[in-house]
């Protein structure tokens, strides 16, 4: 099932692959700050109307050039998101809480995109293969890797966290493999300006990045079981993107051991 997205955020997507025009100049870094911030909190609203205020006052402050006096910042908005900000952290913490999370989203699509045409793909497979430290890295050392163990989320974790975040899992899992930058987007940092400048100088990776979700989410509609696939609303993006398959690995020995563990229970 697949649904628009959220106005505000369709509105940001078509703005940043240049489908509009900006109203003002330096409305597209204001706009990366606004949909990082909603790649690690999709959901509320309150959030991202903050995230849009502050990534445009840190953006003034930093811009050194006369395209700042055109951002338009009210005293009301500046007013309300001192006194009375959602959030009872700055962002850049904020995200920095939310990493295991945005990792564990990660994780479970990987096992979607990565997964060979021979072996049937369910989610109860991915937590399994995800307890069992199929991620982990296993050109680390013995001590290294056990420590990673006991840090891995456990199915329960695993499930409600994907309950919960799937319909943006497919853009999480993108940015880590073709814009990483994304997750280094905090409203709130110093290098805001700096980050967005160095983005929005290659439009084309930025339009590779949502060709990439894309695939990514066409990808995980033909993968997941039928049950799984109608509790999960998919985003609608822009007719004009096509599916773009990046470049990524393959299960090795070992992890395909893993996976053929796994018992129905």
């Amino acid at each position: 099932m697949t649904a628009p997205l959220k106005p505000k955020i369709g509105e940001l997507i078509a703005l940043l692959i240049g489908e509009r025009s900006e109203a003002h100049p330096l409305e597209k870094h204001i706009a990366l700050g606004t949909f990082c911030t909603w790649l690690h909190d999709p959901d509320d609203d309150e959030v991202l109307e903050h995230a849009t205020i502050v990534s445009a006052a840190n953006i003034f402050w930093r811009c050194k050039d006369v395209r700042a006096d055109t951002i338009p910042l009210s005293k009301l908005q500046l007013a309300r998101a001192l006194a009375d900000p959602p959030l009872a952290t700055d962002f850049v913490s904020y995200f920095t809480t939310l990493q295991s999370s945005m990792d564990s989203l990660t994780n479970i699509v990987s096992f979607f995109m990565f997964c060979p045409d021979n072996v049937v793909p369910s989610l109860n497979k991915a937590f399994h293969f995800i307890e069992e430290g199929g991620f982990v890295d296993r050109s680390q050392s013995a001590e290294d890797q056990r420590e990673l163990l006991k840090l891995r989320r456990r199915k329960s974790t695993l499930k409600a966290l994907w309950k919960e975040r799937a319909h943006t899992a497919s853009f999480v899992w993108s940015a880590n493999f073709t814009l990483p930058e994304l997750f280094e987007l905090a409203p709130d940092d110093a290098d805001i300006f700096k980050i967005t400048e160095k983005v929005l100088k290659r439009p084309e990776r930025l339009r590779r990045y949502f060709e990439t979700v894309q695939w990514c989410q066409h990808r995980l509609q033909n993968s997941l079981e039928p049950s799984a696939r109608r509790k999960i609303i998919f985003h609608r993006l822009p007719e004009t993107l096509p599916g773009l398959r990046p470049n990524i690995g393959k299960f090795d020995r070992d992890q395909l051991m893993i996976i053929s563990s796994y018992r129905h229970k």
